[in-house]
C-alpha cells in the first residue's frame, strides 16, 4: 500500500504571499501510524514544490491513497490537489482530514473530490481506513470518525472518541519533510526550528474557536519523559536549534508543566525555546513563568482577544484586563519576549471597544501585538450564530484567512469599518518611538533581523491595505 500526504498551500490561509512557516504536524502524525503498520509513505508540500513537483511525484509514486488536510480557507486549495492526482491515477483513495473536515464533513464531500472525511483525531481512524483498503474494502461504514461517500450519497460514522493515551502514538515523523530548514517560522531566532506538541485539548469555551472540536475540552497531556525522547530526536536527527510548542493549553497543569521544565532542565539541550499559540493569561503565574524561563523559553503569547470587558464577556474568554496586565509585565521583568492576540470585529464591537482595545493593548504593551479581523469558523458558536441572525455576508472559504477582509457585518459596524480599526491599531500601537527603539535592541541574529524585517513589511502593508 503506498499512501501520499500532501499539505495544499497555505496562501489563503494567510491573505497574503509569505514563506511557508511550519510542516503540519497531524499530517505527519498520520505518517508515523501508516509507516508502522508497514505503509509506503510520501509527503508533498505545496507551498514548497508546486504542482509541477506534485505531477512528477504522483508519476513516479502511484499512491494508492492520498490524504490531504485543511483549515476553511484552505479547502479550494486541497480540492484542486485531489483532482489533479486522480487525473493522473484515477483509482487513487482521497481523504480529507483536519479542521474543516472536522468542522463540516458534507461540505468536504459534497464535490466528490474526495472520497472521505476525517473527523476529529486522526490517526487511528486512518489505520482503521487503511486496513479496510488494503483488504480491498472502500466501504467505510462502521469506521467511526469517518464520514465516506457510496454509490454518489454521504454516509456517517459515529465519531470517534478521543485518545486517551497519546504516548501510545509514535513521534510525527519528520524524516517524511524535505529538512526542517524548508520552513520559516516568522518569530525564530535560530533555524532550523522543530514544532513539537506535548498534550491535546483545551477546557476553554471561546465562541470562536473550533479547536475543542478536534481535540476536546479536556486537555491530555503526554508523559514528559516521552516529551523529551521527541525533543531529543528532533535535534540529533533532525539538526533542531529552536523547539516551537504548538499546544493549545500546555500550562493548564501547573504540576505537570513545572515537571516539564525540570525534565527539559535536566537533559540541558542545546536549544532554544518558544510557544507557537497563546496562553490563557489567567492560568500561568510567577513559579510556572519563572520555570519556562529556566528552560531558555523565549516567549510567551497571551490570547486577550479585547480590552471590552462586555466583549470579552460575550466571547466567553473568561479572563480579567487587570490580572491579565500584570501577568503580561511580570512575563516582561523576567525577560521573555511578550505577546498579545487581539481581534477587531467581534459580534457586538462598537467604536468605542475597538478603541477599548487599543488603550489596553498600548497600556499593557507586550513587545508585540497582533490584531486579527473577526472570523467564524464553521462548528463555531460564533459562525452558528451569525448565520443563524443573517450577518454573514459574501461568505466564501476562501476569504476567511486571517489577514483578509471580514466576511461578516455587525449592527454597529461593517467591514470598512473593522479594517479602519484594524489599520488604527496597527499604527497606534507600533508606531511609537518607544516601540521602535525597543524592537531594534531586542535584535540577536542575523536570522531574526531578517524575520523582523519581513514582519515590519507586513504589518506596514497591514496599516496600508485598502479599504
Amino acid at each position: 500500500m503506498r499512501a501520499l500526504l500532501v499539505n495544499p498551500s497555505q496562501f489563503r490561509a494567510y491573505g497574503v504571499q509569505m514563506p511557508t512557516p511550519y510542516p503540519p504536524l497531524g499530517l505527519l502524525s498520520i505518517g508515523a501510524v501508516w509507516r508502522r503498520l508497514g505503509v509506503q509513505v510520501r509527503y508533498l508540500d505545496m507551498d514548497l514544490d508546486g504542482p509541477d513537483g506534485l505531477d512528477r511525484l504522483v508519476r513516479e509514486f502511484r499512491p494508492d491513497v492520498l490524504g490531504v488536510t485543511a483549515t476553511t480557507p484552505v479547502f479550494t486549495d486541497a480540492e484542486a490537489v485531489a483532482r489533479r492526482v486522480r487525473g493522473i491515477v484515477p483509482g487513487v483513495y482521497p481523504i480529507i482530514g483536519g479542521p474543516h473536515a472536522t468542522a463540516y464533513p458534507s461540505d468536504v464531500l459534497a464535490s466528490g473530490d474526495f472520497q472521505a472525511a476525517v473527523v476529529g483525531e486522526g490517526e487511528e481512524t486512518a489505520c482503521e481506513i487503511i486496513d479496510r483498503l488494503d483488504r480491498g474494502d472502500r466501504d467505510l461504514t462502521g469506521v467511526r470518525g469517518t464520514w465516506f461517500r457510496r454509490q454518489g450519497e454521504v454516509v456517517s460514522n459515529p465519531r470517534r472518541p478521543l485518545i486517551r493515551d497519546l504516548d501510545s502514538l509514535p513521534f510525527p515523523d519528520r524524516s517524511l519533510l524535505p529538512g526542517l530548514d524548508a520552513y520559516s517560522p516568522p518569530d525564530a531566532i535560530r533555524r532550523p526550528v522543530a514544532t513539537v506538541m506535548a498534550s491535546r485539548g483545551c477546557p476553554g469555551r471561546c465562541t470562536f474557536c473550533c479547536s475543542p472540536a478536534a481535540f476536546g475540552a479536556v486537555v491530555r497531556y503526554r508523559k514528559v519523559e516521552s516529551v523529551v525522547e521527541e525533543i531529543r530526536e528532533a535535534i540529533e536527527i533532525h539538526g533542531a536549534r529552536e523547539i516551537h510548542f504548538a499546544d493549545d493549553s500546555l500550562t493548564e497543569d501547573k504540576a505537570w508543566t513545572l515537571e516539564l521544565c525540570a525534565g527539559l532542565r535536566a537533559a540541558e539541550f542545546p536549544v532554544q525555546y518558544m510557544f507557537m499559540n497563546g496562553l490563557r493569561v489567567n492560568r500561568v503565574d510567577g513559579e510556572m513563568l519563572r520555570a519556562l524561563r529556566s528552560i531558555g523559553m523565549e516567549n510567551v503569547g497571551f490570547g486577550i482577544e479585547s480590552g471590552s470587558p462586555r466583549i470579552l464577556e460575550a466571547l466567553r474568554k473568561g479572563i480579567d484586563l487587570e490580572e491579565a496586565r500584570r501577568n503580561i509585565q511580570l512575563a516582561k521583568s523576567l525577560g521573555f519576549a511578550t505577546w498579545c492576540f487581539f481581534i477587531i470585529g467581534s459580534p457586538g464591537e462598537t467604536d468605542e471597544s475597538a478603541m477599548e482595545t487599543i488603550d489596553f493593548a498600548k497600556r499593557a504593551n507586550p513587545d508585540f501585538a497582533k490584531f486579527f479581523v473577526f472570523k467564524p469558523f464553521p462548528g463555531t458558536r460564533a459562525y452558528r450564530e451569525l448565520a443563524e441572525s443573517g450577518h454573514l455576508v459574501n461568505y466564501e472559504r476562501d476569504l476567511t484567512g486571517i489577514y483578509t477582509r471580514p466576511v461578516h457585518v455587525l449592527d454597529e459596524m461593517g467591514p470598512d469599518r473593522m479594517m479602519y480599526w484594524l489599520r488604527r491599531a496597527n499604527r497606534e500601537f507600533y508606531l511609537r518611538p518607544r516601540k521602535i527603539a525597543d524592537h531594534a535592541r531586542r535584535i540577536r541574529s542575523v536570522t531574526q533581523l531578517r524575520y523582523n524585517l519581513r514582519s515590519l513589511r507586513f504589518v506596514v502593508g497591514m496599516m496600508l491595505r485598502a479599504a
